[in-house]
């Protein structure tokens, strides 16, 4: 498994609810935090010293949207290294410039199947799964 502690932040319940079935469902031993709000997310990030592996961030987010926060936190040094993958319901825009200029590691539109998601998240973490039918 590539990353063994994640954050997730998204505002949206749902997604978050499938998101935190899917991760159980690959591997258990995966520790999640999970928030709601960008801010208290950043709020986290910038004050705990366990730094997490990952971050998978929502785009469309209210107090601190997905692109101030990866702003934010791609310039301070001791946090530029984590890895963030957009998650967003809309195709990345031409040249993707989350990933080629913003420093994201992966833009992730989110899926309408819970198949696809969890297939989506085993490509990302390194995960290998059985096929679900």
């Amino acid at each position: 498994m590539k990353y063994k502690n994640l954050f997730i932040i998204d505002d949206d319940h749902d997604d978050l609810e499938f998101f935190q079935d899917a991760i159980k469902l690959l591997n258990t031993n995966v520790q999640c935090r999970y928030f709601q709000n960008s801010l208290e997310g950043f709020n986290e990030l910038a004050s705990t010293r366990a730094k997490p592996d990952a971050i998978f961030l929502d785009l469309n987010m209210p107090l601190l949207s997905g692109e101030k926060f990866l702003t934010q936190m791609k310039a301070d040094k001791q946090l530029s290294q984590i890895p963030v993958y957009i998650l967003s319901t809309a195709a990345p825009e031409p040249g993707n410039r989350f990933v080629n200029e913003l420093g994201a590691s992966g833009y992730l539109v989110k899926p309408s199947s819970y198949l696809t998601l969890i297939s989506m998240l085993a490509e990302v973490l390194e995960v290998k799964h059985k096929r679900l039918s």
